[in-house]
């Protein structure tokens, strides 16, 4: 894909829309701004710790299980009713998925067909939420490279939570890493 000279582009001020136009007005362009990384983290015992999502510029985060669940949908449904689909992407997303969610939901929103879970021999693809909200796994596209390796190709260094996996510095660090 060819770059866009962003010399001859001029944006337009209303920023939700994120629309660029030539200064010739002749066609606009769309730049994508519903790109998001996510990460969870938990006290290995399935009990959520952190939620993290990263849309390039700020951060959202979430602490403690209620405030995840609680807060992580409402997010969730806010994305669902913008007009433009939005996708949130994760190195290991079935693990933050169950994270966000949680088994016994996951269940209820199949059962209401609010969600749809893309599952092929080769494991976890994507899951939809609201036809809206697209939750995409990264070892997809980078097939077995960790985090750490990630980082290294794109000048990141993957932290040490040194056994504190309720670091926020630390899941944010994953999280720009994943975005990147």
């Amino acid at each position: 894909m060819k770059d866009i000279d962003m010399n001859w582009i001029e944006q337009k001020e209303d920023w939700k829309k994120r629309i660029f136009f030539p200064i010739n007005k002749k066609v606009p362009i769309q730049i994508i701004d519903n790109l998001w990384a996510l990460d969870t983290e938990d006290n290995s015992k399935g009990v959520p710790l952190l939620a993290g999502f990263y849309n390039g510029k700020s951060f959202i985060i979430y602490k403690g299980i209620e405030e995840i669940l609680f807060r992580s949908m409402e997010l969730f449904n806010q994305m669902a009713v913008q007009k433009r689909h939005t996708y949130l992407f994760s190195n290991n997303m079935i693990y933050d998925i169950l994270n966000l969610f949680q088994m016994k939901r996951i269940k209820a929103l199949l059962e209401k067909n609010l969600i749809e879970i893309i599952y092929t021999h080769g494991g976890f693809i994507s899951m939809v939420y609201k036809k809206k909200v697209h939750f995409i796994e990264l070892q997809n596209y980078f097939r077995g490279m960790s985090a750490e390796k990630m980082g290294k190709i794109i000048g990141l260094e993957k932290l040490d939570p040194h056994g504190d996996y309720n670091n926020i510095e630390y899941m944010k660090r994953d999280i720009q890493i994943h975005y990147g």
